[in-house]
């Protein structure tokens, strides 16, 4: 059967050219839900309505009446969560391929075969996702989620082959140990839909949060700062160090997740009332371990707005909140004036981990 499997990333990419379905919602031998869509009401993010006229971009795929009405709030769909079930399946340099799937999963470049000596695995349900494999943050708010799910399925299977310091540590520390290929041969091979933030989602947050239970610090510092730094992508805050001094003079930890290991992270930003920081992955860190009803502040430079983040803390059960900086010539600026006044608006009242 190798033979033949060994063909499928020529053949299925040969497929669209055919007017021919790729995808592997289309290529499922069955497929059944796990958790089913919901509608819900949700809250809004805390912010000065007058920030959002400097806003004058965001991200890719998306428009700035979009991103306005996530943080606005209001009814809001969240889909399944939904498995899909693949019969003999080939994972070929971190992609995915039947004879009717090509799931272009990894940063890697698409082969032409698979390659021949590569194992042959019974089952396995895949943990990683295409996002979480190009964005920290992604991997953080998507894929720890996912192996929770996978390991309910089955045996998780992950085609992130190589994993940063920290995500290693967060792996060890939350016992998320996954096998690592990208190259099998799969029998049967499970990938799951499971973008949207339902009950089952916010079920496996939660379990995430109990794991990290046992590094959680005695006594909470009011907030924590996580310097964004020149880290990712570029969304440089010229006046970091000035923020950073705010946020000590209120009582804030401020540190560099680049220089600590997961446990520290987990153990600093566990049941803090504050994350705050600038937009972008390096939030997820204490997004995960903060106190729920706690508040997620980010500090948002106008030419890339984005709260993406929002649907995370909406699961979790924390407040998103933010500041839009003004534009400047080598990236933006924080009004020190503005953050105080948000600062001041968050709720006071002592908040317990969970």
């Amino acid at each position: 059967m190798r033979g033949p499997r060994r063909l499928y990333p020529t053949l299925s990419r040969l497929r669209p050219y055919l007017r021919r379905p790729v995808a592997f919602a289309t290529g499922a031998a069955r497929s059944w839900q796990l958790s089913p869509a919901q509608r819900v009401d949700a809250p809004p993010a805390l912010f000065d309505p007058a920030d959002l006229q400097r806003i004058t971009g965001v991200t890719a795929d998306d428009t700035i009446p979009e991103q306005v009405g996530r943080a606005q709030g209001g009814p809001t769909s969240h889909g399944p969560t939904v498995a899909y079930e693949l019969h003999d399946a080939v994972i070929a340099n971190g992609h995915v391929f039947t004879a009717e799937v090509y799931y272009r999963l990894s940063n890697a470049k698409v082969p032409l075969l698979a390659r021949a000596e590569a194992p042959r695995l019974a089952e396995a349900v895949l943990a990683t996702t295409p996002y979480g494999i190009r964005y920290f943050g992604h991997w953080m708010g998507d894929d720890l989620p996912l192996h929770l799910a996978a390991r309910d399925l089955g045996t998780p299977l992950s085609v992130l082959a190589n994993p940063s310091p920290q995500q290693r540590d967060y792996l060890r520390l939350l016992g998320l140990a996954a096998d690592v290929t990208c190259d099998a041969y799969v029998d049967r091979l499970v990938i799951l839909d499971d973008t949207a933030q339902n009950t089952y989602k916010q079920q496996r947050f939660r379990r995430l949060r109990e794991r990290a239970l046992p590094y959680r610090r005695a006594e909470p510092v009011p907030g924590v700062m996580l310097l964004r730094g020149a880290a990712g992508a570029n969304r440089a805050l010229i006046n970091e160090n000035e923020i950073a001094d705010l946020a000590r003079d209120r009582g804030f930890l401020v540190l560099d997740p680049t220089r600590i290991d997961a446990e520290q992270l987990v153990r600093a930003c566990s049941g803090v009332q504050i994350v705050l920081g600038v937009e972008g992955s390096q939030l997820l860190n204490g997004l995960l371990w903060m106190a729920a009803g706690g508040t997620v502040v980010a500090l948002q430079p106008p030419q890339r707005f984005c709260v993406v983040m929002k649907d995370w803390c909406d699961a979790i059960g924390t407040v998103y909140a933010f500041v839009i900086g003004h534009a400047t010539d080598s990236g933006f600026r924080i009004d020190p004036d503005a953050l105080q006044r948000l600062l001041d608006r968050l709720p006071t009242r002592s908040l317990t981990p969970s």
